[in-house]
């Protein structure tokens, strides 16, 4: 091994490799929980040699970031690319990418992934910036009510009315009503809209 990646030790391209193989590979890594942990794995072939995923992918290109094509696939040549944070390629303009241990995705594929609903991975993004992550996976950020009984985030049951209040959290002094409706899941439809259309605007 050590001649197959002499000069290339310190490279964007090796370490890109690398974090790659220890997120699948390490239990001890800290994202190994939502890769191998998953049961994402690197195809045979990068997995035994650098230079193999070298071959495959290029020189990783400056600004972009390994990503798998679907966010539920293996490491392999054809599920991957280089990609940026800004979504070149062909992706919706409107999508915001983050990335999670050097892995470039979008907010949608980075929700499923944690598996934490998709409005509150867009509400810490949008509020906490590069810090989102840790509001998103925890309970105790205190600036979104997720505790009620229509089981959906935002949405309670209005005893008065008899129908579902839809609001968004967007911080603790800013919460915006998006009015009543008769069932739990047209609230949750007006919460998930709303986020995205607050995303696009920002």
């Amino acid at each position: 091994m050590g001649i197959i990646t002499h000069g290339y030790s310190r490279t964007p391209t090796y370490h890109a490799w690398a974090n790659m193989k220890a997120r699948c590979n390490n239990p001890n890594a800290s994202a190994y929980k939502n890769y191998g942990g998953r049961g994402i794995k690197v195809c045979d072939e990068w997995n035994e040699s650098f230079h193999s995923f070298l071959n495959d992918m290029g020189e990783k290109p400056n600004g972009l970031t390994l990503d798998r094509i679907d966010v539920n696939g293996n490491y392999e040549k054809d599920n991957c690319r280089w990609l940026s944070t800004q979504g070149q390629s062909n992706n919706r303009r409107d999508t915001v990418w983050v990335e999670i241990d050097g892995a470039s995705m979008s907010i949608a594929q980075a929700s499923e992934l944690l598996g934490v609903p998709y409005e509150r991975a867009r509400w810490a993004v949008e509020r906490y910036g590069k810090q989102w992550l840790d509001y998103a996976k925890s309970d105790s950020a205190g600036e979104i009510q997720f505790n009620n009984t229509s089981g959906y985030k935002g949405v309670s049951f209005h005893k008065a009315s008899g129908l579902y209040h839809a609001r968004l959290y967007i911080n603790r002094s800013s919460i915006k009503s998006l009015g009543y409706y008769a069932t739990a899941e047209q609230a949750n439809e007006s919460v998930v809209r709303a986020a995205a259309d607050i995303g696009r605007k920002m």
